[in-house]
């Protein structure tokens, strides 16, 4: 069995990842698909058939290993041509894609934690009457200054998602206490991640989990799916996003070879 690859465009794979994608148990967040729009992508071939699709992010990490079904049993040595493209030296690999999990581990000398994917345990979102007071309006570009003095570049860039809709600002008693984000997947057609961050003054007070469920049933008002991520240390958007409903049974690991 010869194993070669070469170089083509995404355009020429975006059913393959979206069915790819579409048949795992967990939904990637936009800051992987952030990673996999940006990468170079390359066809694997065995015996000179299609047999799989790697992105490499910026020349050294891969990000998507797929094979298709009846070339899976060359899996390992497929991989090892993905290793051997551009100077890979890492990859990053959700742990919902088992096939990819499997071989990247074998190969691996060192693996990191890297992040949460989390979904929702609940279909719908109530607040108490205590958290009635909180409201979540739609950001304008009026609202760039005081978000970027609040904020800092947390939802760069910031007018672009502005323009399209994407940010919104919590309310309590007429003040700024958070803002969030519903940023639509490029992947799925109803899917979205989410994400919030909350005024340093205003911490500790719960807007965050609100954010989040407010964000939430905006998803469901439009038959959007919201799907969140964080950084695997940061322990406090962890236990924010838990306390808004959701849960995570899928990892980001950074695998070494």
């Amino acid at each position: 069995m010869k194993i070669t690859s070469h170089k083509i465009d995404i355009s020429e794979v975006k059913n393959e990842i979206k069915n790819h994608f579409s048949a795992l148990p967990s939904k990637v967040d936009s800051f992987y698909e952030d990673h996999l729009i940006e990468s170079d992508f390359y066809r694997l071939l065995a015996d000179g058939k299609p047999a799989g699709v790697v992105a490499v992010h910026k020349e050294s990490m891969i990000i998507m290993f797929i094979v298709s079904k009846e070339f899976k049993r060359y899996g390992q040595e497929l991989f090892y041509e993905a290793r051997r493209l551009s100077e890979v030296t890492c990859a990053y690999v959700p742990t919902c894609d088992e096939f990819y999990l499997s071989v990247a581990l074998e190969a691996s000398k060192k693996m990191e934690f890297q992040a949460y994917f989390f979904k929702e345990t609940e279909n719908t979102v109530k607040f108490t009457k205590e958290e009635a007071v909180f409201s979540l309006e739609k950001a304008t570009k009026k609202d760039i200054e005081k978000i970027i003095e609040d904020t800092d570049d947390f939802f760069n860039p910031l007018e672009s998602h502005i323009e399209n809709g994407r940010v919104y600002k919590g309310m309590v008693d007429g003040n700024s206490v958070s803002y969030g984000i519903i940023e639509e997947s490029r992947i799925f057609d109803d899917v979205s991640s989410i994400g919030m961050i909350v005024v340093d003054c205003q911490r500790q007070k719960g807007y965050g989990a609100l954010t989040l469920k407010s964000l939430r049933n905006i998803c469901h008002q439009n038959n959007i799916t919201p799907i969140a991520g964080c950084w695997y240390y940061n322990h406090l958007s962890k236990k924010t996003l838990q306390n808004a409903g959701f849960y995570s049974d899928t990892r980001m690991l950074k695998i070494h070879f």
